[in-house]
């Protein structure tokens, strides 16, 4: 990017974990797959002149400013965590749930006031 922050992207990320099911309690391995993560390095004192500038959510990870190296040990995790799923289930409560008819699935709704769906 400049020659205070670079652009780094991980590239087909895989990894395991052993989880327990939330639906049944189980434990399963759940695999990730996470094509394409990028993130921003930079200086730790070019962070602190941006934060006074403009306020961002930007995640931004350091630059070791002596060795001038970047750890990605970060940027692996929170690429992990922002795929996490809501609900860790095993493939036979996730297939349980897929196969089963949804009491919450209404169907088709029909109007029976003054106001017309089309």
């Amino acid at each position: 990017m400049n020659d205070t922050s670079l652009l780094g992207t991980l590239t087909d990320v895989t990894a395991s974990f052993h989880e327990t099911c939330e639906s049944c309690g189980a434990s399963f391995l759940r695999s990730v797959n996470i094509p394409s993560y990028t993130a921003r390095f930079v200086f730790e004192d070019e962070v602190k002149k941006e934060k006074d500038a403009v306020e961002t959510d930007e995640v931004v990870f350091l630059i070791d400013p002596k060795a001038e190296i970047i750890n990605i040990e970060d940027m692996v995790v929170q690429s992990i965590l922002l795929n996490d799923p809501f609900v860790k289930r095993c493939d036979a409560c996730t297939k349980r749930l897929e196969e089963s008819n949804d009491e919450d699935d209404l169907g088709e709704f029909t109007s029976k006031g003054n106001i017309i769906f089309s």
